[in-house]
């Protein structure tokens, strides 16, 4: 059970104080009707959450069903949104580096319930170890896109990346 599901059927919330708020102040977003879950915004239709096994399914039908098109992440992404489904948050793990030889990237994308995506990327171009930390970033939040992810979490193990992103640390002119 979700902890949106649990929280709206019965009134329990995560024992973790941060996740109990967010569960808390996002459960707006959410409606449970007959044991079911919806989500609903202001731009799409009201959405039935599924999960990663059902949302597996829904895409192999979307890209290699009768009406397949066998269309780009993203375009199957937009589908299945317009299709009234929606799935949980990615996660995405970057790593750059850079050395006598050569700069390069690593990246992991985990979508809902086991979906996995994992590239290894040389970079064509000198770099220093913060560009190539950045330019995996940038690569890593492209697959993303492409995958349709509308809610990422991102993980790095550059204190300068994280804290540029976050608004922690600012960026001197040259």
């Amino acid at each position: 059970m979700t902890p949106y599901r649990r929280y709206l059927a019965d009134g329990v919330l995560p024992e973790e104080p941060g996740e109990g708020k967010k569960v808390k102040r996002n459960a707006a977003r959410y409606t449970l009707v007959d044991g079911v879950l919806f989500r609903h915004g202001f731009t799409h239709p009201i959405l039935t959450c599924v999960s990663g096994d059902e949302c597996a399914r829904i895409m192999a039908e979307l890209h290699e069903g009768i009406c397949g098109s066998h269309v780009g992440g993203r375009s199957l992404a937009s589908k299945v949104v317009r299709a009234s489904f929606y799935w949980p948050k990615w996660l995405l793990s970057v790593d750059g580096s850079s050395n006598q030889q050569g700069s390069g990237a690593g990246i992991v994308l985990e979508g809902p319930n086991g979906v996995l995506i994992e590239q290894a990327l040389r970079f064509a171009f000198n770099a220093s170890n913060n560009q190539a930390e950045y330019e995996a970033l940038i690569a890593g939040m492209l697959l993303a896109k492409e995958m349709g992810a509308q809610n990422l979490l991102v993980k790095s193990d550059s204190q300068l990346i994280t804290g540029q992103v976050s608004g922690e640390f600012q960026a001197k002119d040259p």
